[in-house]
Formats: structure tokens, sequence, C-alpha cells
């Protein structure tokens, strides 16, 4: 079976969970659920309609760290 993009002219934005963007920042759920709600950490997208679900967009996560790395 053959793999197709999603339509649109958007790229796949692959979205992580916060087991992976805890791995990928080193940072903890806890702190980046208050950096989060400060405004200091990309806001999550709602999974589900229920809100109970969570799940960051990749490229937001990676720039996020990028300036992280400009910013020391």
């Amino acid at each position: 079976m053959e793999e197709k993009d999603p339509p649109g002219d958007a790229p796949f934005e692959r979205l992580l969970r916060i087991a992976e963007v805890m791995r990928l920042t080193g940072l903890s759920k806890s702190t980046i659920h208050r950096k989060w709600r400060s405004g200091e950490f990309p806001a999550p997208l709602k999974l589900f309609r229920d809100g109970r679900a969570f799940g960051w967009k990749q490229s937001e996560i990676l720039d996020w760290m990028r300036s992280r790395e400009r910013a020391e």
C-alpha cells in the first residue's frame, strides 16, 4: 500500500505527545506546562474535542529549541 501526502499545499506536520517533548527538550512535564501557560513555550493542539489529549507541532518544538541555543 502506497502512502500519500495529506491533501493541500502544506507538508505533513508531525505531532509530538508529551513524553516525546520531554525527551527532546529535557524538561519535566510540570516545567513544560508552566512555560506553556506563561507563554515561554509553544502551545499544544487539542487532539480530541474533549481536550484530554494534546500534541505539539514538531516544527514548533524544534524552533523553540533552536531559539534557546541562540539565547545561551
